[in-house]
This record gives C-alpha cells, structure tokens and sequence, in this order.
C-alpha cells in the first residue's frame, strides 16, 4: 500500500478540526495563553460544519508535492505546528473534558512521525503508521470511523 500525500493531508485536518476543541478549556479559563489559539477558535462548533470550513485547506493539501508540505499549510493557517498541537494536547487543562487531550496527543505525536517518514520516502514505514494511525481509539470510536463520518 502506497500512502498518498492525500491521505495523510486528510488526518492533519483532522487533527487541527479536533483542536478547534480548545474552547472547552478556554471557556473554564484554564487556558494562559488564549489568543494564541485564536485561529482554531475561529472554526465551527459543529463536526461537520467546521470540516466543510476547512474543504479549501484541505484541498490545497492533498494536492502539495509532499506530506511535509500539506503539513505546513495547516501551520501556516493556524499558526500552530505539529509539535505544538502535540504540546496542545499534552497540556494539563485537558483534564476532566470529554474530548481532546491526551488521546489527541498520541495520535497528533504519531501523525508528525508519518509526515516525517513520508517526506522521507519510506513507504512501508509510511503504510504501517498510516494503518496504525486509523487503527487508534478516538472517544468511542476509531480514527477511521471518525474521519470516514466527516468524509460522508
């Protein structure tokens, strides 16, 4: 199996359409540094309205010359990074919120690691964190069955 810059893209925006969740933490004032996340409060609160928000992004990115660089252009819109949404996640002001956290953060870490093996031209390493990266529980659910929702 040969994993698309596409594919990868479409878990990035995941990944960032999952972290429009800082608002919880925000709203309970347990975020400092608030305006920081000011881009990712900007998306909707509902599932599938803040997908179709992100479809242009989204697009761009699945046609970018490489993962590494569908990764940047979801940096560059929310000014955050892989590494921070890692730290984002990992944060403790997560805790006692239903969604986001540290889940979240386990599957952002493995993310970066699949855009830095496909950026790399690894492609069984790249097919097996793909596999694994569907494979993760999200919630109640798997990443794959979340994504193929927004996908619908």
């Amino acid at each position: 199996m040969i994993v698309t810059v596409a594919q990868v893209a479409d878990l990035i925006c995941l990944a960032y359409h999952e972290a429009r969740r800082i608002r919880n933490p925000i709203r309970l004032g347990r975020v400092p540094e608030r305006s920081r996340y000011a881009s990712l409060l900007g998306l909707s609160t509902n599932d599938r309205a803040a997908w179709r928000e992100l479809s242009g992004l989204r697009s761009a990115a699945c046609k970018a010359s490489g993962a590494d660089m569908a990764s940047e252009a979801f940096a560059r819109r929310f000014r955050l990074t892989l590494a921070e949404l890692v730290e984002l996640y990992q944060q403790p002001f997560w805790n006692d919120i239903p969604m986001g956290g540290p889940a979240w953060a386990r599957i952002v870490l493995k993310l970066w690691e699949l855009v830095g093996i496909h950026a790399l031209g690894d492609e069984v390493g790249s097919a097996e964190l793909y596999r694994d990266l569907l494979e993760m529980p999200i919630d109640s659910e798997r990443l794959r069955d979340r994504l193929k929702s927004l996908q619908s």
